[in-house]
């Protein structure tokens, strides 16, 4: 079993490997030491960085999921009047297609809102 290696950011240099292409080896956690921040903000920006830098779009498939199926639901019953296999197979492609794209969704978003919290400690700790 491999021990767990965390990604500790004390400078600005750290903090930028977080949004370059480079991929960071380790497989812990994202841990603050940024000795211009306080305990308590360190403690935040952990947070927020391991949130986004670790997000799967789980969250935001799962929303897809549920209003495309909803949503289908709700036209399959006002258009069609016998439900049958290719109405079924047809709500299956429909569910695994929105839970991909939601994935998707979710990922680029998290990684949009990773680049935005970097950037804008960044600038403060200029």
């Amino acid at each position: 079993m491999q021990a767990m290696k965390n990604y500790i950011i004390h400078d600005q240099e750290n903090l930028l490997k977080l949004i370059s292409k480079e991929k960071i080896n380790f497989n812990g956690k994202i841990k603050m030491n940024i000795g211009q921040l306080s305990q308590d903000e360190n403690a935040q920006y952990e947070k927020y960085f391991n949130e986004y830098y670790n997000a799967c779009g789980c969250e935001m498939g799962s929303f897809f999921c549920f209003v495309s199926i909803l949503l289908y639901s709700i036209f399959e019953i006002f258009h069609n009047d016998n439900i049958n296999w290719l109405t079924v197979r047809n709500g299956v492609i429909i569910f695994f297609l929105s839970a991909g794209l939601g994935k998707i969704i979710g990922i680029f978003i998290a990684k949009m809102r990773l680049k935005k919290e970097v950037t804008e400690l960044l600038h403060r700790l200029q």
